[in-house]
């Protein structure tokens, strides 16, 4: 379990009503849809029971959680629907907190000129689509999930939908990534990090960083908080 200054020193970063030790509630974050997850037994193995369940609402607070994790050995795992079918959420060893994004809901900006969204990690397919539409723009079509399936993580884990045989799976999609890596710092990728540019370019400034999280990542590396 974890010691309790070290949970105290979360619930002051996100508030204590969004840190939990409950083991009711860290077992609901234990499977996901995947066939080994829902057939664990528990009892005879609980590594895959988080030590702590934590709701941030903000890329502060995520920065907040993630430098207390690094100072005292923890493991974080992102989970936003937790839908994904490969067990990307599930804990394997003790020590790990499920960072829950659920708070982090909010469609930021739709720009109809350069036809990119600015989202928070839980926006999923079918919030983006009805936005889009109020414009009278497309988000490219349905993934091969529910539309109620998170957009980033969709995206992450390649992006297979409607449009992709014209268009490309939605990883190529991506313009910008702000990130927290496992130190707590905030790393920025692509034209939204030069001032003024805005969100036309993925490659660049120098090389091209946003490649190093996309597809392998799947919050192994860094925890997505802004894509573009």
């Amino acid at each position: 379990m974890v010691e309790p200054y070290v949970y105290q020193a979360i619930a002051a970063v996100v508030g204590p009503d969004f840190i939990s030790d409950d083991p009711v509630v860290r077992q609901a974050y234990c499977k996901d849809g995947a066939f080994p997850g829902i057939m664990k037994r528990y009892k005879q193995d609980p590594s895959a029971i988080p030590d702590l369940v934590v709701l941030p609402a903000s890329t502060e607070e995520v920065q907040g959680v993630v430098r207390i994790a690094n100072r005292y050995g923890l493991k974080v795992i992102p989970i936003i629907t937790g839908a994904n079918m490969v067990s990307l959420c599930i804990p394997s060893e003790p020590g790990t907190i499920s960072l829950d994004l659920k708070r982090m809901d909010k469609i930021l900006d739709i720009d109809e000129q350069n036809m990119t969204a600015t989202i928070q990690p839980y926006v999923s397919f079918a919030r983006i689509q009805a936005e889009a539409m109020k414009k009278g723009l497309w988000n490219g079509g349905t993934p091969l999930a529910p539309g109620s399936c998170g957009l980033l993580a969709n995206i992450i884990n390649s992006g297979t939908w409607q449009s992709s045989l014209a268009y490309g799976v939605g990883l190529r999609s991506i313009a910008n990534l702000t990130l927290v890596l496992p130190n707590g710092d905030i790393l920025k990728t692509g034209s939204a990090t030069i001032p003024g540019c805005g969100n036309f370019w993925c490659q660049g400034p120098g090389p091209e960083l946003k490649g190093i999280f996309e597809f392998t990542n799947h919050g192994g590396l860094a925890v997505i908080v802004r894509p573009q």
